[in-house]
């Protein structure tokens, strides 16, 4: 069972303290020579220098593409399959499905890792500026076949980007009310920026 970062996994974030659900990474598992039924997935803490465990209040494991019942239908995707927690100091967390879901051979099959953020500010647990990436460690299942407890590539460095959390995080978006095109008033761009709903 080979375990790899797959390329929709999203690139460096900024996040606001307080956001739930928030997409922190997308594992690829390979299967091959039988399917997989997949029980357990370990995550971790790889930027321990840089955020703690008290950043996340909750992680949750969502089935991606190729995700199948153990009976071999498909999951529908941004199915919520496993949730795990990082308890204490701990940077190591391990989720035991609550969906029994099974890797198909020879496939690339994905699971999307979402993260409730913290709060920050006055006595809150999350800590500002702190860069949270939350990588695979291990996983294990079971041959659909053999039976054989299978487990996935461990010492993988799957190298998510990571999280950036802040109090609050400023928006920007492109306006379009500008008037003209630009060639008289060498006006070219107008853009609007206000604070993110968590805060000024």
């Amino acid at each position: 069972l080979a375990v790899s970062t797959d390329s929709s996994s999203p690139s460096y974030t900024l996040t606001a303290g307080g956001t739930s659900g928030v997409t922190a990474g997308v594992i690829k598992f390979r299967a091959t020579n039988e399917a997989v039924n997949l029980q357990k997935v370990g995550l971790k803490l790889t930027n321990t220098a840089s955020s703690t465990p008290s950043d996340l209040t909750q992680v949750y494991l969502y089935a991606g593409s190729n995700i199948m019942t153990t009976t071999g239908t498909a999951v529908a995707a941004n199915t919520l399959i496993g949730t795990a927690t990082f308890t204490g100091n701990n940077t190591i967390a391990t989720s035991t499905l609550s969906t029994a879901v099974q890797l198909p051979k020879d496939m690339d099959a994905t699971i999307i890792v979402k993260a409730d953020i913290a709060d920050i500010g006055s006595i809150q647990p999350g800590t500002e500026g702190d860069l949270v990436a939350i990588d695979y460690a291990n996983s294990q299942g079971t041959g659909n076949n053999s039976g054989a407890t299978v487990s996935g590539t461990v010492g993988v460095t799957t190298g998510v980007a990571g999280l950036r959390i802040f109090n609050t995080i400023p928006t920007v978006a492109v306006d379009s009310t500008l008037p003209g095109t630009g060639v008289n008033d060498g006006r070219l761009m107008q853009f609007k920026i206000a604070a993110d709903s968590h805060g000024q």
